[in-house]
């Protein structure tokens, strides 16, 4: 339509593609909130994080809502999608950019920058500017993905599973997701195949 009208009917269009969509969403019962749950507050921020402080920060916090043991509410039901494997750990990881934990970007010369507000308080100018690179290769990918021949080839990134060992190979900060493990108690069943060749059994 760019082509053959203005932009403001598109921009309206849109907007309104957007506002049934959340309606959808928001009557199904599975839309994710914007806020925080009672008694699951932020990591304290430091005052001026470093990109790697903030790096460690926001893996610490994703490690803490996957931790999540009470589907009943809250997150709860994202939590035991992702457990299940119903859904991508992707549909939690998401949820800090809501509701702005400070994350690492690279801005379109490259260079890494923390963006420290959420989809929830609204981003500023300079946000945009350091999230614009990743989301222009997301569509990428997906326009590349879209046509491309469905082809069923073995994961080379390890095992899928939501224990303990496989989502330490995962993560760029094992540590973090040992510590958060042996916090609550959570143990290692060793069921899938990579985690049991992983300990020599």
């Amino acid at each position: 339509r760019l082509a053959t009208e203005e932009v403001q009917p598109v921009l309206e269009t849109l907007t309104a593609l957007f506002t049934r969509g959340f309606a959808a969403i928001q009557k199904s019962g599975f839309a994710m909130s914007a806020f925080t749950e009672p008694g699951f507050a932020w990591p304290a921020p430091s005052s001026a994080p470093d990109v790697e402080q903030a790096k460690t920060q926001y893996a610490q916090y994703v490690e803490k809502l996957l931790a999540i043991t009470n589907y009943t509410g809250g997150l709860g039901p994202y939590v035991l999608a992702v457990r299940s494997g119903a859904l991508p750990d992707t549909r939690i990881r998401v949820f800090p950019y809501i509701a702005g934990l400070p994350r690492v970007r690279a801005d379109v010369n490259g260079q890494s920058v923390i963006v420290t507000r959420g989809f929830r308080q609204g981003l500023t100018l300079d946000d945009f500017y350091a999230l614009a690179p990743g989301a222009r290769e997301g569509l990428a990918y997906v326009a590349k993905q879209w046509d491309a021949p469905i082809q069923f080839e073995p994961s080379h990134d390890g095992s899928r599973s939501f224990h303990v060992l496989a989502r330490a190979r995962r993560a760029a900060h094992p540590g973090i997701v040992f510590a958060r493990a042996a916090a609550i108690g959570e143990i290692e069943p060793l069921v899938d195949e990579d985690s049991r060749l992983f300990v020599g059994m």
